[in-house]
């Protein structure tokens, strides 16, 4: 069983200060994970806790492996350096309360979608570096991600939908796309809106996109199969619509 800080200053018999013994406990933990062993959102999520900075500083080089199950896979996120796109996304492993985020380059994000990876799978992430001030895993060169295990949880069935339901998953075919407007909030914040129409074979529903949700939604081939991550269900004059927003995710299937 672990030890504590608390169970090392007891076995020093009282001669290390907390500071040192919080130290030699998370240098512990850290090693028992990494260079070829295999950890879970919840050991990086408590080991990259209050703290961690300075302690694990030089631990940082040292690689890890982490299987968990997805969490919430954001939207990517594109951003102009010099003359050059820069493609990245973050992937959360875990569980509500006990989290890794770990940073996908262009290769990777790529390979979470033409792979169909999405909510509840399991996944086995290789050669991961911390970055502890970011709070978050990098990949490496030698990274790659596998999914070993299928859980979907997902609504096929629209007539289940009602208004007030939260960081649900839909899966439709997109029978309409609306084309991406810009728009003001009562903040003067510009942001993006669009809307799609989304089908389960029998019953159409709206879903109301803004932000990175809306940029994607409104470049869907229609008559493709599109999956939808963490949206809400709300009502509009009547009728059940759906929400997407920038900490949702937009997937082709």
């Amino acid at each position: 069983m672990m030890k504590t800080s608390d169970d090392i200053i007891d076995g020093f018999d009282g001669l290390l200060t907390k500071e040192q013994a919080d130290r030699l406990y998370l240098e512990s933990r850290s090693r028992s994970g990494i260079n070829g062993g295999f950890v879970t959102a919840g050991y990086i999520s408590d080991l990259m806790g209050p703290g961690a900075t300075g302690i694990l500083k030089g631990l940082e080089k040292e690689r890890l492996n982490l299987e968990d199950k997805i969490y919430r896979i954001f939207n990517p996120v594109k951003k102009n350096f010099g003359n050059s796109d820069s493609v990245s996304r973050i992937l959360v492993l875990g569980s509500e309360g006990s989290t890794a985020n770990v940073l996908l380059g262009k290769k990777l994000s790529d390979a979470i979608d033409s792979g169909l990876f999405c909510r509840g799978d399991t996944v086995v992430i290789t050669n991961l570096t911390m970055d502890i001030r970011a709070s978050l895993l990098r990949p490496t060169q030698k990274t790659s991600i596998k999914k070993i295990a299928v859980e979907d949880s997902c609504i096929k069935d629209f007539s289940l939908l009602s208004p007030g339901m939260k960081n649900i998953d839909v899966v439709g075919v997109a029978m309409e796309a609306g084309p991406a407007v810009t728009l003001v909030n009562s903040a003067s914040r510009k942001f993006v809106s669009t809307y799609i129409m989304l089908s389960d074979g029998k019953t159409s529903v709206r879903v109301a996109c803004t932000g990175s949700s809306a940029e994607l939604a409104s470049k869907l081939p229609l008559n493709s199969k599109v999956r939808i991550e963490f949206c809400d269900v709300r009502g509009n004059n009547g009728t059940t619509e759906v929400h997407a927003g920038n900490l949702s995710r937009i997937a082709v299937l």
